[in-house]
């Protein structure tokens, strides 16, 4: 029985073999596409189409045209004899099933526009290329309403004149697999921004983001995720807020905001990045002295050593190792010495959020305190010390 077995999968391929001897090896093809393209606008993903099935006929070149948008464009369209159809149910009989061939299931391409086909294919996991075409396949697509079944029948194309989520469900060889789902987008959804109230937080704060998008399609619904393990992050409109999580520092942490229109068309986007910040952590402590004695400069390079360099747009908690009886002075150098001016621009020196001036770091007795804590953002490699009076 196994040896029948054997030779009937051999006279099932047969026939492939003899076409594959009878092929002409010198008429010409187009290798086989069926992937989308994204094209990014910063953090959203728009998904494109690009050429599908193989053809063994030529293809024709249109000429290039204008876009709506100024933006001249060159089609490839293969002959009207190389265009994907729809997959259709076979008429032969299924042949029995044996248990042997599973494996998963999806769509060649995740998302799709609505009037677009899509291509299901079945990856085998266990069986042998044998038992997949002579297993029976029973392709089921619920929101359709369509069955499409044949010996073999490892991948099938259907078209989607609707946007929304649809599923598939495959029975192979009498195993039953249920498929990852396809995207099908319609009316299109901008995402002009996505941005956090301010850019650090400290544990106890209430992080917070606000979205702004637009479609022609009223915007129904927005579903609110986020980076950060054990966040919770809560929101159903366009602000989504969460409670900074206790011992977190320095870590970086996006909201994820999912938009559905009432077209069904769905947009995923990563929202600007905010930094949790614990001041209490801290990661330089100030010596004590005059900062031009301590890091002498050569050559334009500061003799700074790693363990006290504030590193460029890395925010830092500095401490002040003792207290001032008469007020206090914090004085800072830049590495490098000819980055001094750049540190007197707008925005390139920060001290706990507020922009600041690295020739104006004096503070009151009451703020001179063993302990204290500050937070510095610079926008070069930089080292202070702590002067008291």
């Amino acid at each position: 029985m196994k040896v029948f077995g054997i030779y009937k999968k051999l006279l099932v391929l047969l026939p492939f073999f003899l076409a594959a001897c009878g092929e002409d090896s010198t008429s010409s093809s187009v290798p086989s596409q069926d992937a989308y393209e994204p094209s990014v606008k910063g953090d959203q993903v728009e998904e494109v189409s690009s050429a599908t099935d193989p053809v063994s006929s030529s293809v024709s070149i249109t000429p290039a045209s204008s876009n709506s948008s100024g933006t001249t464009t060159t089609t490839t369209q293969p002959s009207s004899s190389s265009k994907k159809t729809e997959t259709v149910s076979s008429e032969e009989v299924l042949n029995e099933a044996s248990n042997m061939v599973t494996g998963s299931c999806g769509p060649k391409t995740s998302v799709i526009k609505k009037g677009e086909m899509a291509t299901w294919k079945f990856n085998r996991s266990s069986g042998d290329v044998f038992d997949e075409i002579l297993a029976p396949f029973v392709w089921t697509f619920a929101e359709t309403g369509t069955e499409i079944k044949g010996n073999g029948q490892n991948e099938v194309n259907v078209t989607y004149n609707d946007a929304g989520e649809y599923n598939a469900q495959l029975s192979v060889d009498g195993n039953v697999i249920n498929c990852s789902p396809l995207q099908v987008q319609g009316i299109a959804i901008a995402v002009v921004s996505c941005k956090p109230t301010k850019q650090l937080y400290n544990p106890g704060e209430i992080m917070e983001w606000t979205v702004s998008a637009t479609s022609q399609s009223e915007i129904v619904k927005y579903t609110w995720t986020t980076t950060l393990d054990d966040g919770v992050i809560t929101g159903n409109d366009t602000v989504a807020t969460m409670p900074v999580p206790a011992g977190k520092h320095k870590v970086d942490v996006r909201a994820v905001v999912r938009i559905e229109n009432a077209d069904k068309t769905v947009v995923n986007y990563n929202c600007d990045e905010a930094k949790i910040l614990d001041p209490s952590a801290v990661d330089i402590m100030l010596p004590v002295g005059d900062a031009n004695q301590m890091f002498p400069q050569e050559a334009g390079v500061a003799q700074i050593p790693d363990s006290l360099l504030i590193r460029a747009n890395t925010p830092t908690v500095v401490g002040f190792p003792s207290n001032g009886q008469y007020g206090c002075r914090m004085a800072c150098l830049p590495r490098v010495g000819s980055d001094y001016m750049m540190l007197n621009e707008p925005g390139a020196f920060m001290l706990d959020g507020v922009e600041s001036s690295i020739n104006s770091l004096s503070f009151p007795t009451t703020e001179c305190v063993q302990g204290k804590t500050h937070t510095i953002e610079s926008k070069v490699d930089m080292a202070c010390t702590y002067s008291p009076s």
